[in-house]
């Protein structure tokens, strides 16, 4: 049987579609078969990419966070560079 090449969308989405069939009480075998893998592949890439799609969300989170901070910045250093410039004596 030739080995079959999935992405790591892929991968990932199979995973994530293996866990809800999983939490409608469905067994991991039958989810499997359902996804065209199999039950030692699904163990595998769980163990391997599992936290990834839990990485990849905290990421965004933390790069929205990131955005909004810097947009803060930004306003406070315009705010300190007006009074700066406003509390200079006019020439």
């Amino acid at each position: 049987m030739a080995k079959k090449c999935f992405t790591p969308e892929q991968i990932i989405a199979r995973l994530r579609q293996a866990g809800i069939s999983a939490s409608q009480r469905r067994a991991i075998g039958g989810a499997c078969r359902q996804q065209g893998v199999s039950e030692q592949t699904y163990w595998q890439w769980r163990r391997n990419c599992g936290r990834t799609e839990v990485d990849q969300l905290r990421l965004g989170d933390l790069e929205l966070e990131d955005g909004r901070l810097e947009k803060l910045v930004a306003d406070r250093a315009l705010n300190f560079a007006m009074l700066e410039d406003a509390a200079r004596p006019s020439l």
